[in-house]
């Protein structure tokens, strides 16, 4: 009889023991792992969502392209500047939706109309000469002042040289840009076909061409026209394939328009002197002008 109650408090602290474990085993699995598997993917992310570390405060700029470089396995140059692409070697693109066309200041070789005057009716590269520089210079002049400067220019050839009539587009380049006009960006070069022209205009410069003005058919020359001639190239028309130029050899020469093929087919150099009969032969060389 006395063991009975013992017996009971045994069965009733088991059902105690067993009633914790299993609220142990609840609270775990459904309050606790989750609020841990929660904390745990706030913190991945966290660190997902954070910015990099920034770089070094000793690290500059120029440090790590220098330590880029190396990696590259190549020397360091001494002016990295050298080493990277200049943007004015690339290829000028030739596709234009507008004409190109630079602002050259114009005059006729003989302002006023003086034909006669042989220093004027033999002034074109004088002439063409002042309207590269100007544009180049960022200058302009009146028509007393062209006149003036086309003059005072033959008046130097001749005492230079002994000459004014006709320079060769060497000469031109020399005498009357480099030695007249004090003018040192100019460089005369050999063409080969209408994109030797085209190019140097699309790339922010202009032409002076030395010309058979015979074969331009330009409707205001004294017929047949020039043999000798030259002139400024300042634009070109892709859409129209046409050149544009400023003609000194007539007062209706600014922005005058010939035809691409037939304008290169014009294209000659001529013989420094007085009216010296061209070679069939003669190069087709043009001057390119720069800005200063």
């Amino acid at each position: 009889m006395s063991s009975k109650p013992v017996k009971t408090r045994s069965y009733a602290g088991g059902a105690v023991l067993i009633s914790l474990l299993v609220f142990s085993a609840v609270y775990f699995f459904f309050i606790a792992r989750p609020a841990l598997v929660r904390k745990e993917l706030f913190s991945v992310q966290t660190e997902k969502n954070s910015p990099p570390d920034p770089l070094p405060l000793t690290e500059t700029s120029s440090d790590l392209a220098t330590s880029t470089w190396a990696a590259s396995g190549e020397e360091w140059p001494e002016d990295p500047a050298s080493a990277m692409p200049d943007q004015r070697d690339r290829e000028p693109l030739l596709s234009l939706d507008q004409p190109v066309i630079h602002q050259v200041p114009f005059t006729s070789q003989a302002p006023f109309g003086d034909w006669s005057d042989p220093r004027q009716q033999d002034g074109c590269e004088e002439a063409a000469s002042l309207m590269a520089v100007s544009w180049a210079r960022q200058e302009t002049f009146t028509a007393k002042e062209a006149l003036a400067i086309i003059l005072a220019a033959a008046a130097y050839e001749e005492e230079q040289y002994g000459g004014f009539h006709d320079t060769s587009a060497q000469d031109t380049n020399m005498r009357i840009l480099k030695q007249y006009f004090h003018y040192n960006l100019a460089r005369v070069e050999k063409i080969s076909s209408p994109l030797d022209i085209i190019k140097p205009l699309l790339a922010g410069q202009i032409v002076i061409a030395p010309l058979d003005g015979r074969k331009l058919g330009n409707k205001y020359y004294t017929p047949p026209g020039p043999d000798r001639h030259m002139l400024v190239v300042k634009g070109y028309d892709g859409a129209q394939g046409e050149f544009i130029t400023n003609d000194n050899g007539t007062k209706r020469g600014e922005n005058y328009r010939y035809e691409q093929n037939l304008f290169y087919e014009a294209v000659r150099d001529y013989q420094t002197g007085n009216h010296e009969s061209a070679s069939v032969a003669a190069e087709k060389n043009i001057i390119i002008i720069s800005r200063e």
